[in-house]
């Protein structure tokens, strides 16, 4: 694992409302595909809860509750957490959680917390953090979702450009990606003075191990670079 970043600043570039391409048509639709993934990967059903943790738009919560999941929502960025409430706080089925409601969650009440396209952005104190919460609030057996995990070997932004142009080839978008690259100008300043954290195996088991989780990798990763990596941290004790 590498040297934890600067998390305050990076807090600051999430909570712009200029999203590079993550606001892009592409990507959207992959955000909206996250639970088609997560049923690949888990075995989430009808009645179970999950909390998307740092949840973002949240685009794919109306497929999740359309299959009967109960969807906890929670963004700690407040670009993100006012997008949600716009959009979610109405809808049956779903809670959108602030500071205090998070914490209020019960023990061992939760199926499922997925953290996707987050633990990159998170210090050493931050990842302990969640990993404490997490195992306060799971239930046994449940799962810790870490998705879209950066490995050591792809620890630039030129994997993500690249990621994105070839998925552009494959679904015949490439105009809504060359417009996604001129707003990557920012976010490769980001990434150059604050890289973000990557992991192997190795270090995330020597992370989730002393709160009590196993760990085991999926073989396919839940978000659009397929170069990433997923890992369910299941709550043994």
């Amino acid at each position: 694992m590498n040297k934890p970043n600067n998390h305050t600043s990076w807090s600051k570039y999430w909570n712009r409302p200029e999203k590079l391409f993550a606001d892009s048509t592409q990507v959207e639709g992959f955000q909206k595909n996250i639970f088609v993934q997560l049923k690949a990967v888990t075995d989430i059903k009808k009645g179970d809860t999950i909390l998307d943790y740092g949840c973002g738009k949240a685009l794919s919560t109306p497929m999740s509750v359309s299959e009967g999941i109960l969807v906890l929502l929670y963004d700690k960025s407040e670009y993100f957490s006012d997008c949600i409430k716009s959009n979610y706080s109405d809808m049956d089925g779903v809670k959108v959680l602030d500071d205090t409601s998070l914490d209020e969650i019960k023990d061992n009440s939760l199926d499922y917390i997925l953290l996707s396209s987050v633990l990159q952005y998170l210090n050493r104190t931050e990842v302990n953090k969640v990993l404490h919460y997490s195992a306060r609030t799971l239930k046994q057996g449940g799962k810790l979702i870490l998705a879209d995990i950066i490995p050591k070997e792809h620890s630039t932004s030129l994997n993500d450009i690249t990621a994105l142009i070839n998925r552009s080839f494959k679904d015949r978008n490439l105009l809504d990606s060359i417009s996604s690259l001129f707003r990557l100008s920012k976010y490769r300043k980001f990434r150059k003075n604050m890289p973000l954290n990557t992991y192997d195996y190795s270090d995330l088991l020597n992370l989730v191990e002393p709160f009590g989780f196993g760990l085991i990798k999926t073989n396919i990763n839940i978000g659009m670079n397929e170069s990433r990596n997923t890992y369910l941290a299941e709550k043994l004790s």
